[in-house]
C-alpha cells in the first residue's frame, strides 16, 4: 500500500483505538484514523468526507455496529465496513455479514486486520470497475435503443413519404404523356423535346421511389432463415436474367456454389444484383465473362461475382455500396444507384460482409459473405 489510508474508527475506549493504529504500524499499512464514539459524531465525520475504510466495534453504550453499518451505506455506499470486536462467536460473525459487512476480525486476533483492509479495498475497486463497465454497458443498450428507434422512424417516414408521392407522380407522367401525344402536340420541336423530357423525368421519378421503397423494405421484416443450396439459387438467377443477355455473348464460369445458412429469398435478391450489375458493365465487351464462385472459411461462405467489364478506380471503392453513389455518368450505364446498397443491406441483415476489386477496364470482382452452415449429421444405425 503506497498511499496513507484514511481510516474512520468507530469505538468507544481509546486504548483500543491505540491498538488497532499500532498493529496497522507493525503490519506495515499507512494509515491516519479518526477516531469517533457515537451515532453524532458518525454523521459529522461522514458529511465532512467518505473514509477509505470504516472499523467498527460491534456494540458500545447507546448505539451498535449494526445501526453504523446503515448510516455509512446510507451516506457512502462503497467504502469497505469491518467489524472489529471481542464479540466472540460465529453467530456474531454470519450476522455481521449478512448485515452488509465487507468483514469480522476480532480483537484477539488484529495481526488479520491489515490483510482484510487489503483484501476489501481491492474487492471495492473490482466492484467499482464492475459498475463501471455495467453502466458504460447501460448506456451503449440505451443509445443503440436510441438509434434503432430513430432507424425505424426514419424508415416509416422514407416508406410514407415514397407512397405519397407515387400517385403524384403517376399523374404527371400520365399527363405528360397526353399532353406529348395530344393532336397537334405542343407547337415546334423545343415543346415536343420538352414534353418528352417531362415524360422521362416523371418516369425516372417513379423508378427512383420504387427502388427506394424496395431498399427500405430488404431491412424490414422477419427473416426466414434456413438451409438451402447457393447453386440453386444462382441457377435461378441466371434463368430470370436470362433475357437480359440474349443477342450478347456471354461466357458463365460457374465454380463451387455450396449450401449457406440464410433468407433464401434475400440472397436471390443480393445475387440477381451482384449479376445484373456483371451482364450490365461488360456490356461494351464483344465477349463477356463472368464468373460466380466461392470460397469457404470455417464460419462463412465468400461468394464471389467477377466480371471483364468497365471496371472501376479502387480510390472509389468506399462509394459503390452506397445510397444513389454512381461511379459512371447516367448516360453511359442505366441504374440509379441504389442496387448494390441493397446487397450490403442483405449481407448487414446476415451478419455479413460485402466488398469489391477492380481497376479501370480491366473488370471488377464483387464478394458477399454469408453464414456456412453446421456440418450435416451422419446418421447410424
Amino acid at each position: 500500500m503506497k498511499r496513507e489510508l484514511s481510516l474512520l474508527v468507530i469505538e468507544d475506549m481509546a486504548e483500543e483505538v491505540e491498538l488497532i493504529d499500532h498493529e496497522l504500524r507493525r503490519a506495515g499499512l499507512p494509515a491516519r484514523s479518526q477516531w469517533v464514539q457515537n451515532q453524532e459524531q458518525l454523521v459529522d465525520a461522514l458529511a465532512q468526507q467518505a473514509p477509505d475504510v470504516i472499523l467498527s466495534d460491534h456494540a458500545f453504550p447507546g448505539f451498535d455496529g449494526f445501526r453504523a453499518l446503515d448510516l455509512a451505506r446510507q451516506r457512502c455506499p462503497e467504502v469497505p465496513f469491518i467489524f472489529v470486536t471481542g464479540a466472540h462467536g460465529d453467530e456474531a460473525a454470519v450476522e455481521a455479514l449478512k448485515h452488509g459487512a465487507d468483514d469480522y476480525v476480532l480483537k484477539s486476533r488484529l495481526q488479520l486486520l491489515a490483510p482484510a483492509i487489503e483484501r476489501a479495498l481491492r474487492e471495492a475497486v473490482e466492484r467499482a470497475r464492475r459498475r463501471e463497465a455495467e453502466e458504460a454497458l447501460r448506456q451503449s443498450q440505451e443509445q443503440l435503443r436510441l438509434l434503432e428507434a430513430d432507424y425505424r422512424e426514419l424508415q416509416e417516414l422514407t416508406q410514407a413519404l415514397g407512397r405519397g408521392m407515387q400517385t403524384p407522380l403517376r399523374h404527371l407522367e400520365g399527363l405528360a404523356e397526353l399532353l406529348r401525344s395530344a393532336a397537334g402536340g405542343p407547337p415546334g420541336a423545343k415543346g415536343r423535346a420538352r414534353a418528352a423530357a417531362m415524360v422521362e423525368s416523371a418516369g425516372q421519378m417513379g423508378r427512383l421511389l420504387d427502388e427506394l421503397l424496395s431498399y427500405c423494405r430488404v431491412g424490414r421484416g422477419e427473416m426466414n432463415r434456413m438451409r438451402f443450396s447457393l447453386a440453386d439459387t444462382v441457377k435461378e438467377v441466371l434463368s430470370d436474367l436470362s433475357r437480359e443477355a440474349e443477342g450478347r455473348e456471354v461466357e458463365w464460369v460457374l465454380g463451387e456454389l455450396p449450401e449457406v445458412v440464410g433468407d433464401p429469398a434475400l440472397v436471390w435478391l443480393a445475387l440477381s444484383g451482384l449479376i445484373a450489375n456483371a451482364l450490365k458493365f461488360t456490356r461494351l465487351r464483344e465477349r463477356a465473362r463472368i464468373e460466380i464462385g466461392s470460397t469457404s472459411t470455417e464460419r462463412e461462405v465468400i461468394v464471389r461475382v467477377a466480371d471483364n467489364g468497365t471496371g472501376f478506380d479502387a480510390r472509389e471503392c468506399g462509394r459503390l455500396f452506397g445510397v444513389f453513389q454512381r461511379l459512371h455518368p447516367p448516360g453511359e450505364f442505366e441504374g440509379l444507384g441504389i442496387g448494390l446498397a441493397k446487397v450490403r443491406r442483405i449481407a448487414r441483415r446476415h451478419g455479413g460482409r460485402t466488398w469489391a476489386e477492380g481497376a479501370p477496364g480491366k473488370g471488377a470482382s464483387f464478394f458477399l459473405s454469408l453464414p456456412r452452415p453446421p456440418p450435416r449429421r451422419v446418421a447410424t444405425e
